[in-house]
């Protein structure tokens, strides 16, 4: 509480987010951050392989139906800075219109977590380090396919797999990501 004033309550499941109590920030208050970009991160381990096709389908499906100031971006539990996403989820991107050719990979960091407004992962062992370092997030981090279908299951990492396990984990997460754009709108 602000100086006895009740916390504010807002549901950020929803875009744009909805208030549920007025407290310390008022409506107007909440009106104004939502005005500011919206900030949504995709997690996987190495930040090649799933979060990059996530972030790519996310970019593409998204373009003209929710907002305008949407950054969306992906990062990795356990990847080092710097390379490019595997082949073969390159080639499955290539295969729907998408280049994430120039995907690099980028390292989960706290500040990353700190300002994401939405951080969706691949699997709940992602969630789980995520609220270790940083348990202030616990109303921002769910599981992909949990958030946007309901389904309480992982998206499995295709790396060192094959063709068809990459063909697989990518039906997953445009399934996900189609799931997850029609939730946020319809909101």
């Amino acid at each position: 509480t602000l100086i006895g004033k009740e916390s504010s309550i807002v549901d950020v499941t929803y875009l744009p987010p909805r208030l549920l109590r007025e407290g310390s920030l008022s409506s107007e208050e909440i009106e104004q951050a939502w005005k500011k970009e919206s900030d949504i991160l995709f997690v996987c381990t190495g930040n090649t392989c799933r979060s990059p096709m996530a972030e790519g389908l996310a970019r593409r499906l998204w373009q003209g139906r929710i907002r305008e100031k949407m950054k969306i971006h992906s990062a990795g539990t356990l990847a080092l800075p710097g390379f490019k996403a595997a082949p073969l989820s390159t080639k499955m991107m290539k295969k729907r219109g998408i280049d994430i050719s120039l995907h690099r990979s980028t390292p989960l960091t706290t500040k990353t977590v700190e300002e994401a407004d939405l951080i969706l992962v691949m699997e709940q062992e992602h969630r789980k380090q995520i609220l270790h370092t940083s348990p202030s997030a616990e109303g921002k981090v769910f599981l992909l396919k949990h958030f946007a279908l309901g389904i309480e299951e992982d998206i499995d990492d295709p790396m060192g797999g094959s063709p068809q396990n990459y063909q697989e984990c990518t039906q997953q997460i445009e399934e996900s990501i189609r799931g997850l754009i029609w939730k946020l709108s319809k909101n």
